[in-house]
C-alpha cells in the first residue's frame, strides 16, 4: 500500500483532539466525510471500535491512503489466545454451514457467538487499558459516536461515564436514514434510547456535558435512568453522505475497493438489484420480479446483498427459475450504480439516495418492501406497488436513459432529507458544529 497523502505542515499546531467511535464495517460510511474534514484540516484524529473483528474495506483503505488513519481495535488487542481462537473457530463454523446451506445450525451457532462475543466485549471493555487507548494523556475535544444504544450499551455506558468524569462531549451523528415511515403514535417519542422516526429522519443529536452530569447516577445503576430528548441539544444539517460534494468524492475512494467489477456482457443493459436485509422485505415477491425481469428483457441482473449480512438470500435463489441468470457482486455499491443502467431498490436502504445525488436511473419497487418508505413520499414518480408496473418501468428508463440524466427534479424532491438548510457545503456546516461544541465545553 502506498504512503499515506496528509495535507498538513508538519510543525503546526493540531487544533482538537477528536475520537469516532465505529460500532461495525458499514457504520463508517456516515462518520468519513467528518473524519476526513477533521483529518484534513489539521486535527488529532483516532477512530476505534470496540468490535471484536477488523474494520476493512474500501473505506478503510482510503481512509488509511489519504489519512494516514486506521481503525484500532483496543479490545480485540487485549484478548488472550483462548478467546482469539474461540472467536475465529466460531466464524470459520458459521461461513462452513452458511456455504453448505445448514440454515438451522447457523442460527444457534450466530445465538452462540453473538452471546461470546457480548461477554467477552463487556469483560475486556471494562479494563482501564482499554480506556487509556481511547482516552490516551491528551485532553479530547469531543467523541463522535453514530446514533446508537450509547447509554444501553455497557460498553458506550462506560465511555460515557469517562467522558462525564474528563468533561469530553459526545456528538451522536445519525447512522444512515431510516426510510420506513413508521406510525409515530405507537412509539414513546421523548426518551433518545428510541429511534425517532416520522418526518424528520434526518435528526442530529449531540449531548453536551451538563446532561451527563445531571444523570450520572444513571451509569452508576445501570442506567436505570433515560435521559429525555428534551435534555439533548438538537441540530438538523442534513446528511453528508448523500451531500453533493460526497457523492463526486465516491468516484475516487471506491478505487480502494480491491473486489473486482462482476463480468458482465458490455452488448446488454444492466440492472443492479439493491434490497434491504431479508426480514424487512418479501423474498417470493423480489424472486417473483427477477423472474420476470429475465423473462422480459435481455439484461444483466446484477444482485448486490445488503451490506451488513453481506450474505445472498437462499430462499430467494430457491425459488428462481433455473433459466435465470443471476452475477452475485459484492463490489461496493456506488461502484455498480456506475456500471449499471437502471438500478431497482427493494426495501428500505437509504443507499438508494446515492443513485438519486449521481442522476442515475432508479426504480423503487416498494410492493416488495414490509414497509412503507419515504421514497414513496418523496419520489412516488419512480415508486411503484405491482410488478407490471415496475417492469414498465424500467423498459421506460431503458429506452430513455439520456433524458433521465438530464433531469435533476429527483434531488429537488429529497432535499428535506439531504439538504434542509439548502446548505453549500453540509460537511463544513458539520465541522463547525463540532468545533463549537469543543469551544463551549473547554470554557466551561
Amino acid at each position: 500500500m502506498s504512503a499515506p497523502k496528509i495535507n498538513m505542515q508538519k510543525n503546526e499546531k493540531q487544533k482538537y483532539k477528536v475520537v469516532f467511535v465505529v460500532r461495525k464495517i458499514n457504520d463508517i460510511d456516515h462518520m468519513l466525510p467528518l473524519i476526513w474534514k477533521m483529518k484534513k484540516t489539521n486535527n488529532n484524529v483516532k477512530v476505534v471500535t470496540f468490535g471484536l473483528h477488523k474494520v476493512d474495506n474500501y473505506l478503510t483503505n482510503y481512509m488509511f491512503s489519504e489519512l494516514g488513519l486506521s481503525v484500532e481495535t483496543p479490545i480485540l488487542n487485549n484478548l488472550n489466545k483462548i478467546f482469539r481462537l474461540l472467536i475465529l473457530a466460531f466464524d470459520r463454523i458459521s461461513n462452513f454451514a452458511q456455504n453448505n446451506n445448514w440454515h438451522l445450525f447457523v442460527k444457534y451457532v450466530e445465538y452462540i457467538a453473538n452471546y461470546l462475543n457480548k461477554r467477552i466485549i463487556t469483560h475486556e471493555g471494562l479494563k482501564e487499558n482499554v480506556y487509556d487507548i481511547i482516552f490516551g494523556r491528551d485532553n479530547i475535544g469531543a467523541i463522535v459516536v453514530d446514533k446508537t444504544d450509547i447509554l444501553k450499551n455497557k460498553i458506550y455506558k462506560n465511555v460515557a461515564k469517562q467522558a462525564v468524569v474528563n468533561n469530553i462531549p459526545i456528538v451522536r451523528l445519525q447512522h444512515g436514514i431510516d426510510m420506513r415511515i413508521i406510525n409515530t403514535n405507537t412509539i414513546d417519542g421523548s426518551n433518545i434510547l428510541v429511534h425517532d422516526y416520522g418526518d424528520n429522519v434526518f435528526d442530529i443529536y449531540y449531548s453536551m456535558i451538563e446532561v451527563y452530569q445531571e444523570s450520572l447516577d444513571c451509569y452508576i445503576e445501570c442506567c436505570g435512568k433515560k435521559i429525555n430528548k428534551n435534555e439533548i441539544k438538537t441540530s438538523i444539517l442534513g446528511n453528508m453522505r448523500f451531500s453533493r460534494e460526497w457523492v463526486k468524492k465516491y468516484k475516487e475512494i471506491q478505487k480502494f475497493d480491491r473486489i473486482p467489477y462482476p463480468k458482465v456482457d458490455l452488448k446488454k443493459n444492466t440492472i443492479l438489484v439493491l434490497m434491504s436485509a431479508t426480514h424487512h422485505i418479501y423474498t417470493d415477491k423480489i424472486a417473483d420480479l427477477l423472474n420476470a425481469i429475465s423473462d422480459r428483457f435481455d439484461i444483466n441482473i446484477i444482485y448486490k446483498p445488503h451490506t451488513r449480512h453481506g450474505e445472498v438470500s437462499n430462499k430467494i435463489k430457491k425459488l428462481l427459475n433455473k433459466k435465470v441468470e443471476i452475477i452475485y457482486s459484492y463490489k461496493c455499491t456506488t461502484a455498480l450504480i456506475d456500471v449499471s443502467d437502471v438500478v431497482l431498490l427493494c426495501g428500505i436502504t437509504s443507499v438508494g439516495i446515492h443513485s438519486i445525488v449521481d442522476l442515475k436511473p432508479i426504480i423503487f419497487a416498494e410492493y416488495t418492501s414490509k414497509y412503507q418508505s419515504y421514497y414513496s413520499k418523496y419520489m412516488n414518480t419512480h415508486t411503484f406497488m405491482s410488478k407490471d408496473k415496475v417492469l414498465n418501468n424500467i423498459e421506460i428508463i431503458l429506452n430513455n436513459k439520456t433524458d433521465y440524466a438530464k433531469n435533476t427534479t429527483a434531488i429537488e424532491s429529497i432535499k428535506e432529507i439531504i439538504n434542509p438548510n439548502n446548505s453549500n457545503n453540509i460537511i463544513q456546516e458539520y465541522y463547525d458544529l463540532v468545533s463549537s461544541i469543543i469551544d463551549d465545553s473547554s470554557v466551561k
